[in-house]
């Protein structure tokens, strides 16, 4: 597929209204957008291969790549750990630090401009999920969420807890520290490599089980997990779903209703490409009684009648405890909106698949002269891992790439030699083919 990339290089300027102040851009609601300035008509040949809806204007990859400087200098494929940081976020955390600096932490108004600012986020993030916004709570990581979810739900130690062997560490270290202290059995589902079978894991539950902890995309493999048939059959048994969204939420569509599942944590600054330090909660409003509060602070409260005398808020904000860095929602907020506005939630989503697939098909080539294998090739995730030949280790080839300013993850693991890439919207045919490349380089070399 073709691109709009000029031939020596340069970068593009964003057109107007691209290049909209942080002020005018943090300035709309919620609801308002603006059409997206730079877009070109996709080509017949794109829409029969299938590679976006034929719906779906293309974005300019120049002006897109603009925002994000980090890309003038390197081969960015691990958003699956953390994505660039467009110099939107820069610009409006720039400004509320240049306003305390210069106008004081202690103004009158500073307060109920914070707490402005994370209604602001909350609207954004429950826009993204498709979820009210009285359902999310803000957080600092998605191991934040699901702590509190995980905690939250437990009472005495004789409940199981129903996990699986793909986990990453943000759920097993609360999964530990809750076995630890209060006595839970914790049961793995042992996955077989790049598969989920819903019944077998599901065959694990007892009358114990009090909830079970699932990833919506396995971070090891890029495996999507069939999600809403996991909360349909949880509900079936009265088990409450905990879900770690990191590596779905900015790759697939998220309706967060329609999956059905009781918590959802998410990150802001993988896919949604955010500061770090920032993400979301999301708990079913008719879960939300089995979620206790294990914690609280001045903002889990509607008011305080002095003492011990306290009103929790009736929705999932009752989660959020009181002062945080006040730059770290305008700049989440302002990737949200760029991500939305400029390059269009859908488009990147179905550039993303193409990329995906022709990596996949690149290295499909490798896998049959060079003794890789790629695991989950027909994933609809933005992860693609692959598994090296022992004689090429996988941490070792993460730095000699990260050398060359080729940045992909490897994954660890018993007996895992494993890398990971990931295909986000903003990365050109070019860097995954000289990817596949550096790689077949290194293959050859050994």
């Amino acid at each position: 597929m073709r691109v709009n990339q000029h031939s020596d290089g340069r970068e593009r300027e964003f057109d107007t209204p691209g290049a909209l102040s942080m002020t005018s851009l943090l300035g709309r609601g919620a609801g308002q957008a603006v059409a997206n300035p730079s877009c070109a008509v996709l080509d017949d040949a794109a829409d029969r291969r299938g590679d976006y809806p034929a719906s779906i204007a293309r974005f300019d990859l120049d002006a897109i790549r603009t925002a994000l400087p980090v890309l003038e200098h390197s081969t960015y494929l691990n958003t699956g750990a953390a994505g660039p940081l467009p110099t939107y976020a820069r610009d409006a955390m720039r400004e509320q630090l240049d306003a305390e600096i210069l106008r004081g932490r202690v103004l009158p108004d500073a307060r109920s401009v914070f707490l402005a600012s994370l209604e602001t986020l909350r609207a954004e993030f429950a826009r993204r999920l498709k979820a009210p916004p009285h359902s999310i709570a803000i957080t600092d990581t998605t191991t934040h969420g699901l702590n509190i979810a995980l905690w939250g739900c437990l009472g005495s130690g004789a409940e199981e807890i129903l996990t699986t062997s793909f986990e990453h560490t943000a759920s097993l270290a609360p999964l530990k520290a809750i076995s630890d202290l209060l006595g839970a059995k914790v049961i793995v589902y042992q996955a077989p490599p790049s598969d989920f079978d819903c019944d077998a894991f599901m065959s694990l539950a007892t009358s114990r089980t009090k909830a079970l902890v699932i990833s919506h995309v396995d971070w090891t493999s890029g495996l999507d997990i069939p999600l809403k048939q996991v909360s349909t059959a949880a509900r079936e048994r009265g088990i409450l779903t905990i879900v770690d969204g990191a590596q779905a939420v900015g790759v697939i569509d998220v309706d967060i209703e329609d999956l059905g599942c009781d918590a959802y944590a998410f990150p802001g600054q993988k896919w949604l490409m955010g500061p770090e330090g920032i993400g979301g909660l999301y708990i079913r409003p008719a879960s939300l009684e089995h979620f206790h509060l294990t914690y609280a602070g001045p903002l889990s409260f509607e008011r305080h009648g002095g003492g011990l005398q306290f009103d929790l808020k009736a929705d999932c904000s009752r989660f959020e405890l009181g002062t945080r860095f006040r730059g770290l929602a305008p700049g989440m907020t302002a990737s949200l909106r760029w991500l939305g506005e400029h390059v269009g939630v859908e488009a990147a989503q179905a550039r993303l698949r193409h990329l995906r697939a022709r990596l996949v098909d690149r290295l499909l080539d490798l896998e049959r002269s060079r003794g890789i294998c790629v695991i989950a090739p027909n994933a609809r995730s933005g992860l693609v891992a692959i598994d090296l030949p022992p004689r090429l280790s996988a941490p070792d080839l993460s730095v000699t790439l990260a050398q060359r300013s080729i940045f992909i993850r490897a994954i660890p693991g018993p007996n895992l030699n494993r890398i990971r890439a990931s295909t986000a919207f903003f990365n050109s045919e070019a860097e995954l083919d000289r990817f596949v490349g550096e790689l077949d380089s290194e293959l050859r070399s050994i």
